[in-house]
């Protein structure tokens, strides 16, 4: 039974004082009890079939067996004419003696598919609320023990009951709910599905439904997993603008020369693929939605960001096929394990993935797919264990940044990484940079020596022992400090419990039973602040100088930039230079050009004061600390060099000519050094040589450094 408890504590218990189980009622409307009686009650008669009672009726052609007709049927008294007729008890089956036949009844067993129910009987599984402990289930097990001596389910699925959001059951005339149709045109059926999946009522627990949480679906699960999707199909087809080819992906079943993100992902990826194989088959809901939500987590939180710049192929072609392909087949498996639970969001997803696919794979539909087979070999718990760590450690850095009330933007200057285990910070070590990227830290230090800076206690939680272990609870409470930070690791990781005996007792704790304290030492640095999760421990150094306030002003400027950019409704694909005017943060951007653009990425940084006054502004911010304006990129040419070879009257002509040209095809031009390009000029036409890099540039800063 899922969950175990039902079966072992609610079932068990109704069974251990269970009152006998009256099978009649007085009603007129029900299945009428096939008992015929004597009038003085010594001959009784049970047909086991229709033709059975037509027999000993002696009527013909029974086709109907509700009550008033079967009230109408007598039968013969065996000991002879000289005694009335017998009739039926007026009394009607109990209608859940009707419900605990369902097994047999619905297949009209054993007059009709008699083969076909012995083979398949009993069933793979049943599902109902827990308020049917005493009723549903029962019903059907003491009916089929009486026939079969066995139970009618191989598994029961037991789900708890849904409330209104103040916890009285749910009433029309109360109108304590949102209208469910309401809910679904709002949010969708997806989200309403998954909400309740992922709830107490799949561990037969009660739920106070609230429509905020299946909006929260939408919010936090829908719409990053939809934006980690997008993200691909816009990288898919910039890569094919940029490349003027077709995607092909490339296998990703070998993982072993990939990336180690790329590794990590693959290995998470197959291990919830098993994990899905493995709970399902135990009919678990419950413990498969909550992985599958952190995976879509993982995957947008970690993989997607990080990997930002090589799915767009700023680290090189082949790079950015297999990170395209490795993205790829884990979105394609993530929608086919949803598709259960989210079928019509993956589906949708599914009707583009598909398009890269041979078109003799691809289905009408994601729902014709069966669940994948994990590939084992790419499973590597180590390497999930360690961005697990990076992942721990980014958080707890970005916890003491809000404490110490200094924002990403600011660089620090060192942040250390403290751990008992060599191992572990020996994995975290090629993720570092990862963490110097998302930290804005620049040097980072992995420390083995955990006692240099904190102490570990181990204590009992006395809220969960407590209702175990009673008065037993004082000896517990001194035996776990003495507990090893190891095991404590190994069972909040999942371990098997920890057995301690002592003076007569046994006592087993579990991952909830036992916490770690973490307490800083008075050898942590002036100027540095400390955190841990009781795992990984994080110190970072918080003193900051004018060099690193530039810095921060600097990536400011950048995040407005990104932001300014989105909000003109550009493209990822579209060109652009960045002027900034005065204000306060102005020397800070001038003094950190270089580290802007190792953000921004865009051909020219410069003051207002440099920006051409033929330049197109597709937008601008204003603002006392500084104002910005983005520029569409257009080829630019040196006006003296030109009327040194043309004359000012056709240098001006040949400008007009650069600027009125889309930028790709100006720097298609020039990369191909078309010569001579003929313009017409009235009736006459004039023919220039345009020299990328002597007379003509493909920025405002090219044409500036060349002078």
């Amino acid at each position: 039974w899922t969950p175990a408890f039902v079966k072992e504590k609610r079932f068990h218990n109704w069974l251990v004082d269970a009152r006998d189980w009256c099978i009649s009622r007085n009603r007129y409307w029900g299945c009428p009890i096939p008992l015929w009686l004597s009038e003085d009650g010594t001959q009784k008669y049970v047909p086991s079939s229709v033709a059975d009672l037509e027999e000993a009726s002696g009527l013909t052609g029974i086709d109907d067996i509700h009550k008033h007709l079967m009230d109408e049927v007598t039968i013969p008294d065996p000991r002879g004419a000289g005694y009335p007729p017998m009739k039926r008890i007026e009394e009607v089956f109990d209608c859940w003696f009707e419900s605990g036949s369902m097994p047999y009844a619905s297949m009209h067993y054993p007059f009709e598919n008699k083969e076909f129910f012995e083979a398949n009987f009993p069933a793979d599984f049943i599902a109902e609320g827990i308020d049917q402990t005493r009723g549903w289930f029962y019903t059907l097990i003491v009916l089929s023990t009486a026939l079969f001596d066995k139970p009618p389910f191989k598994n029961n699925i037991v789900n708890g009951l849904v409330q209104a959001k103040d916890g009285k059951k749910m009433s029309k005339r109360l109108q304590n709910y949102d209208p469910p149709t309401e809910v679904v045109d709002l949010h969708s059926a997806d989200a309403l599905r998954l909400y309740l999946i992922n709830s107490p009522v799949v561990r037969a627990d009660k739920l106070k439904f609230d429509t905020k949480g299946v909006m929260a679906v939408v919010q936090k699960v829908f719409k990053p997993w939809w934006n980690a999707y997008r993200f691909f199909t816009q990288c898919l087809s910039q890569y094919e603008r940029e490349s003027g080819k077709r995607f092909e992906l490339v296998s990703v079943s070998d993982v072993s020369k990939f990336e180690l993100l790329d590794r990590w992902i693959q290995a998470a990826c197959q291990n919830i693929v098993r994990w899905v194989h493995q709970e399902m088959a135990a009919y678990r809901l419950y413990t498969v939605i909550p992985k599958l939500l952190r995976f879509i987590e993982d995957l947008t939180n970690w993989y997607v960001k990080l990997n930002r710049s090589r799915l767009k192929g700023e680290s090189g072609e082949q790079a950015r096929v297999v990170a395209l392909s490795n993205l790829y087949n884990v979105l394609l498996s993530l929608a086919t394990c949803m598709a259960p639970f989210t079928p019509f969001l993956s589906d949708a997803m599914y009707q583009n993935l598909k398009l890269l696919q041979p078109a003799d794979q691809r289905m009408d539909s994601i729902h014709y797919l069966l669940i994948p087979e994990p590939n084992l070999s790419a499973i590597d718990e180590a390497i999930e264990e360690a961005v697990a760590d990076m992942a721990a450690v980014i958080v707890l850095g970005r916890k003491m940044r809000d404490q110490n009330n200094v924002g990403t933007k600011t660089p620090l200057k060192s942040a250390t990484i403290v751990h008992h285990s060599g191992k572990r910070l020996s994995a975290l070590g090629p993720l570092v940079k990862y963490i110097q990227s998302e930290l804005n830290v620049f040097d980072i230090q992995l420390v083995s020596d955990a006692d240099k800076y904190v102490s570990f206690v181990i204590v009992p939680n006395k809220k969960e022992l407590g209702g175990r272990y009673g008065k037993q609870l004082k000896v517990l409470a001194g035996l776990i400090p003495n507990l090893s930070l190891d095991e404590v690791f190994a069972l909040k990781k999942g371990g098997d419990p920890i057995v301690i005996e002592a003076d007569g007792a046994r006592f087993e704790l579990g991952a909830d039973d036992v916490e770690i304290q973490v307490m800083k030492k008075d050898s942590v640095p002036a100027g540095c602040s400390l955190e841990s999760d009781g795992n990984m421990t994080m110190m970072m150094d918080f003193s900051v100088d004018q060099s690193q306030m530039d810095m921060g002003a600097a990536r400011d400027f950048a995040s407005r930039v990104q932001k300014l950019r989105k909000s003109a409704g550009l493209r990822v694909q579209d060109e652009i230079e960045v002027f900034y005017g005065e204000g306060k943060g102005a020397a800070a951007v001038a003094n950190n050009l270089e580290y802007a653009n190792s953000i921004l990425k865009v051909a020219t940084i410069l003051p207002r004061t440099q920006m051409p006054e033929h330049t197109v502004v597709v937008g601008k911010e204003g603002g006392e600390h500084l104002e910005i304006l983005l520029a569409r990129r257009t080829g630019q040419v040196s006006i003296s060099k030109l009327t040194a070879q043309y004359g000012e009257e056709h240098a001006r002509l040949a400008q007009h000519f650069i600027l009125s040209m889309d930028f790709e095809d100006v720097k298609a031009m020039l990369e191909a050094n078309v010569q001579p390009v003929p313009i017409k000029c009235g009736d006459q036409t004039v023919e220039f040589n345009f020299v990328l890099g002597q007379n003509t540039f493909l920025s405002v800063a090219d044409m500036l450094n060349s002078q």
